[in-house]
């Protein structure tokens, strides 16, 4: 992997902020290197205590816009603090199966991140319990940093502490939230007389109906990515995430009735038309490009996508965000939804912790969250306001009543490899519910 020794100030996600955002008025503070604390000729400037060279392995690609955001960060922090170093490697996302077993082999590595819920359920041995940095004062305000990020980080942070069972408060530090939901095109749903978003399955029918009778499709995925998602959210609405856990390992549970609803559900909008015609032979991105560009109406994904997609969706595409809709006789609300993020994690056996957390609120830092909008992604602190392509997800996050995992907590191999091939069957109308759900059992 590629190093490179760099010169640092500043920061990087959410979105869990799960109840959290608040409507602060962003307030854009000076740099590092403004307001130097003057001295007189006869004065010695005081010693900086903040110095050595911190290694930061990184989930992201160097050619990544996330890696810009690290660069400046780097940059205020070096500035600020010139007898300290940060070395990035950019390992990508392997980072997280890569960076315990360097660890364990002795290599320094004082910080990294990736998904948090896996640091805290491979080894949480290997993390630094980090109240420190979250008792901090912002490099904005006076205010500490467990009230410049988004609230709800701290709290879903804690959550994962506490269900790990370690004794200490926090041991990662959220950033870079998403949100899972349908991802829409509000100028063709508007083109179909659609005036607002649905919230449950039968207005979800009426908006597809209503998409279908201007010649647009509905809804569109990849075979090859995220069409699964849409059986899980489903699942989710109608028996909730611990019956999904349940499902996933084997046969014990589909022939509960509301499974045998989610596939009718499906069956039947297969049998309208609503789903692409492309959706057999779409490899990713392909669906999501076709969202772009206008030929479809939506696509059950997340609030990465504007980001992804710039390339492709013209400047003016008019993006939206709607959760999940509910379902007939489902078990959760509009407003349990998922919520997640990367997570920075310092490691336990870091040398230079307080360098580390120094450096980390320049990460934190509105010169260095203000970077994530321009790239249509999400800041991890209230002062930064969001890109206008995510004003609904905010509004998701906003309202959330209880964040659930990935999918539910639906997956593995035996959802893999029996259950989405049915599903996917279901939605090519190649099968009905009923033959689906008696081949799953078999």
């Amino acid at each position: 992997m590629k190093k490179i020794t760099a010169l640092l100030i500043a920061v990087m996600m959410l979105l869990i902020a799960f109840t959290g955002c608040t409507n602060k008025e962003p307030v854009t503070p000076p740099t590092a290197t403004e307001n130097p604390v003057p001295t007189s000729p006869d004065e010695t400037p005081p010693e900086d205590s903040i110095s050595g060279n911190i290694v930061y392995w990184s989930m992201w690609n160097e050619t990544e816009p996330q890696a810009e955001v690290i660069n400046a960060a780097i940059a205020d922090f070096v500035a600020a603090h010139p007898n300290a170093t940060v070395t990035v490697e950019w390992k990508g996302r392997d980072v997280r199966t890569l960076v315990f077993p360097a660890l364990d082999a002795g290599t320094q590595v004082d910080l990294f991140d990736s998904d948090p819920s896996y640091f805290y359920t491979s080894d949480p041995s290997k993390l630094l319990e980090i109240s420190d940095f979250y008792n901090s004062k912002s490099l904005d305000s006076d205010e500490p940093m467990t009230q410049s990020i988004i609230g709800g980080l701290v709290t879903w942070d804690a959550a994962m502490a506490r269900d790990t069972d370690l004794s200490g408060q926090n041991y990662t530090i959220p950033y870079a939230p998403y949100i899972v939901s349908f991802v829409y095109n509000k100028d063709l749903f508007a083109q179909a007389g659609i005036i607002s978003a649905p919230t449950t399955w039968d207005e979800l029918d009426d908006a597809c109906a209503k998409l279908k009778a201007i010649d647009a499709d509905p809804i569109t995925a990849e075979a090859n990515a995220y069409y699964d998602m849409l059986l899980s959210y489903y699942l989710v609405r109608a028996v909730g995430p611990e019956k999904c856990v349940a499902l996933s390992d084997g046969k014990d549970g589909w022939d509960d009735p509301m499974v045998l609803q989610a596939f009718k559900a499906y069956e039947d909008f297969a049998s309208k038309g609503y789903f692409s015609p492309s959706l057999e032979t779409n490899q990713f991105p392909q669906g999501q490009d076709d969202l772009s560009l206008g030929k479809v109406g939506m696509y059950f994904n997340g609030s990465w996508l504007p980001a992804e997609q710039a390339a492709v969706a013209p400047e003016d595409f008019s993006w939206g965000q709607f959760a999940f809709p509910t379902v007939p006789n489902g078990v959760t609300g509009i407003n349990d939804n998922t919520v997640g993020g990367q997570a920075f994690a310092v490691s336990a056996n870091t040398d230079n912790a307080a360098a580390v957390i120094e450096f980390l609120r320049y990460v934190f830092s509105y010169n260095v969250q203000s970077i994530f909008p321009t790239f249509n992604a999400i800041p991890a602190i209230i002062s930064v306001d969001w890109p206008p392509a995510l004003t609904d997800s905010k509004a998701i996050l906003q309202n959330l009543n209880s964040n659930i995992n990935w999918a539910g907590g639906l997956g593995g191999d035996f959802i893999n490899g029996v259950v989405n091939p049915e599903f996917m069957k279901v939605l090519l109308g190649q099968e009905t519910a009923e033959q689906a759900i008696t081949n799953i059992m078999k």
